[in-house]
């Protein structure tokens, strides 16, 4: 199993999504939507720019770069 995308309600009128990792730990939160429709298509971008992205650390840490992780995706 994969991890997944949770759509959430965020108050009275608004919606959140959720990243999950199989285990079920919490790794990212989106910022509100509202209407839901446009939670959906915040998935739909992460899932669209996500995979190939570079990981750009500004910290200021003078540490080594890692590997950026391939983040799965779902076969259409």
């Amino acid at each position: 199993m994969a991890g997944r995308f949770v759509v959430v309600r965020d108050g009275d009128d608004g919606y959140r999504f959720r990243i999950e990792a199989e285990d079920g730990q919490l790794m990212a939160t989106s910022e509100p939507y509202t209407p839901k429709s446009s939670t959906r298509k915040g998935v739909e971008a992460i899932k669209r720019n996500a995979a190939d992205a570079q990981v750009d650390d500004q910290s200021g840490d003078d540490q080594a770069p890692t590997a950026t992780p391939r983040v799965a995706t779902p076969e259409a």
